[in-house]
């Protein structure tokens, strides 16, 4: 994972790791037909990655008009989660939150886009300036979205429903960037099936 605009200079893994960037999990991919009789392109992580999950927690149903803080913090995860709604502004997770929520970045729906917004987790020392967002349509009419979200310590990959559609991004969380929380803006949402897996 990289970005020309932003290649040519140091970034926290040149120190950590040696290497400027960041490596993305290893996915499969494989055609699919759908119900309409047309055929998606999906992207999964591979299987052999459950072989490195070292904990698992399952978190109760959360439901908010709000913002509620998970009880969980952790800096190497896969989380699994479906949300629903029935009339919304702007539904999602934050990760990688401070403990102050100054710092988190925003994986949610909006006006029938799925978004990663990792501006919030910008360093100044390290910004990715106007690049801080990215956005991918979903159907306007969808009420429910299942995510997967595998986070890393410079890292933020977002598979949505059966990876119909991917969003992958460098993210610079600070140390104590570790907390998860849950927002909904406009009405309620309900967050359920909650499922972290840790990676060591």
């Amino acid at each position: 994972m990289n970005n020309w605009h932003y290649a040519a200079r140091t970034v926290p893994t040149d120190l950590s790791d040696g290497y400027n960037g960041q490596m993305s999990i290893v996915r499969e991919l494989k055609l699919a037909r759908q119900p309409g009789g047309w055929y998606s392109l999906l992207s999964q992580p591979v299987p052999t990655l459950q072989n490195h999950v070292v904990r698992t927690v399952n978190l109760a149903d959360v439901t908010t008009a709000g913002s509620v803080n998970l009880p969980y913090n952790g800096s190497a995860y896969q989380l699994d989660l479906d949300i629903s709604w029935q009339q919304l502004n702007n539904v999602g997770i934050s990760v990688g939150r401070s403990a102050d929520g100054s710092r988190h970045t925003n994986i949610g729906v909006f006006q029938g886009d799925v978004y990663v917004d990792r501006r919030p987790s910008d360093r100044p020392e390290y910004t990715f300036g106007a690049y801080g967002q990215s956005n991918a349509p979903i159907d306007p009419a969808a009420r429910f979205v299942h995510l997967k979200v595998l986070v890393d310590k410079q890292s933020v990959e977002v598979f949505v429903n059966a990876g119909h559609t991917v969003l992958s991004h460098q993210v610079y969380f600070e140390t104590g960037d570790t907390g998860i929380s849950v927002y909904a803006d406009g009405s309620s949402a309900t967050f359920s099936g909650i499922t972290i897996r840790e990676f060591a």
